[in-house]
């Protein structure tokens, strides 16, 4: 079975989305979505047989799309993603989920009422040092809880234009600065 994808985003990230999706054989990079064509122009050159389009809502409404993947600005991830949900789409979100907890709970609640995935691009979501943690933990006889916090050692001009939207998680700290990881 081949899945039918479309990229909502072809940005900083987007490139990179697309190129691991394109990878991937059973995904089907069916659509590119940007208001600057530039971007989707130059992506197409790499890509031609993907349709690119200005506005992701034609991704949308095409009923052989199985999925998007968004990679926007975090302030538009919610709109887009529960516009997605709601057309049907399964969901993959570049980190942050949303710009709130509200936010990420409404989408969690869209997603099973309509049977569909959302889930968050982490880039080291599957990386082996985090894997390795999770097999240290799983082995202990007696599990304790165990936080940690990973912390980043080099800062992008997009962390930093990031940062200055104030997100902030529970504990009132920049989430960026600090990616909290649990285990039971």
């Amino acid at each position: 079975m081949t899945i039918k994808i479309g990229v909502i985003g072809c940005g900083y990230w987007g490139p990179n989305i697309i190129r691991n999706l394109s990878q991937i054989s059973q995904v089907d990079v069916s659509y590119i979505c940007d208001i600057d064509e530039n971007k989707t122009n130059s992506i197409k050159k790499v890509y031609p047989n993907i349709r690119s389009v200005k506005d992701y809502r034609e991704i949308l409404k095409d009923p052989e799309v199985d999925a998007v993947a968004i990679v926007l600005p975090v302030g538009k991830h919610y709109e887009v993603a529960k516009e997605a949900l709601l057309n049907n789409k399964h969901v993959l979100i570049e980190k942050p989920i949303t710009a709130s907890v509200k936010e990420a709970e409404d989408l969690i609640k869209i997603a099973n009422e309509k049977n569909k995935i959302v889930m968050v691009d982490h880039t080291f979501e599957y990386h082996e040092g985090i894997n390795k943690i999770k097999e240290i933990v799983d082995k202990q006889e007696n599990k304790k809880f165990i936080e940690g916090f990973l912390k980043r050692n080099n800062e992008s001009k997009h962390l930093r234009d990031f940062r200055t939207e104030g997100l902030k998680n529970e504990s009132n700290e920049d989430s960026l600065d600090k990616h909290p990881f649990k285990f039971p």
